[in-house]
């Protein structure tokens, strides 16, 4: 199982990640892929040379960061019309968007590095978003689902539609014409609307389901009871000893 320390350095690395994906995107992959609304200060927007707040209005481009305070929140419309909302002390990696048109995607890369989301598809095809987390990814199946990003776990719960939720170390590209397959071993999570799936930071679902669902299967047989204590015969003389012995 992976430790604290492996999972945070996880962490780490998925911000410098970011940060590096920042300072190498080229110039035309900044042209705007949506627009924030609904933001509720503080919002800060990030990218290779600046940081700069956030407007309802202003223009979201790829190969940015958004990153809100413990009171802030904003609700990003891509061109698309899908969309994906930032709860309180939430940070997102906007990676590589690739147009098929002037209103659909063709691949979408969304880093979700840690709090609270909200996601819903638009016109594009669910498979042309990719959406990553430190310990998970996301395969959305045109649906609208919640997640919650920590440290040490990813939780999904679909409000309609479904998903598939799948440890991030058999993170896909997933293509209309050549869908990868996935190992059998992958112990991914079907949440389907109205459920809820956990990946776990060593890449195993939440236990306490297995855990439920065993307890369930195999229920608990109480332990027979202890053989009773010897005691000398009735004694007239102490009424609250009972004869056990004439009894056997």
């Amino acid at each position: 199982m992976i430790g604290s320390a492996q999972i945070r350095g996880r962490f780490v690395l998925c911000l410098v990640a970011i940060g590096f994906t920042l300072a190498a995107a080229p110039s035309w992959a900044r042209d705007a892929i949506g627009v924030a609304t609904a933001v509720r200060p503080a919002v800060a927007q990030l990218t290779a040379t600046s940081t700069l707040p956030v407007r309802g209005g202003d223009a979201v481009t790829a190969y940015e960061v958004l990153r809100t305070d413990a009171s802030g929140s904003i609700k990003i419309v891509f061109v698309d019309g899908a969309s994906l909302t930032l709860g309180a002390s939430s940070s997102v990696a906007l990676n590589s968007f690739v147009l098929a048109g002037q209103k659909v995607f063709q691949k979408a890369t969304i880093q979700l590095a840690r709090g609270s989301f909200g996601f819903t598809t638009g016109r594009s095809d669910p498979r042309a978003y990719e959406i990553n987390t430190p310990t998970a990814t996301i395969e959305a199946r045109g649906t609208a689902f919640d997640v919650v990003v920590t440290d040490d776990r990813t939780i999904v719960t679909a409000r309609s539609g479904d998903a598939e939720l799948c440890p991030i170390k058999y993170k896909r590209r997933v293509t209309k014409s050549a869908p990868q397959a996935l190992p059998a071993d992958a112990k991914c999570t079907h949440v389907a609307a109205g459920g809820s799936g956990t990946i776990l930071g060593d890449g195993d679902p939440d236990p306490s389901a297995t855990a439920s669902a065993l307890a369930s299967a195999q229920p608990l047989t109480p332990p027979p009871l202890p053989p009773r204590p010897l005691v000398p015969p009735y004694d007239p003389g102490i009424p609250s000893i009972p004869n056990y012995a004439s009894n056997n």
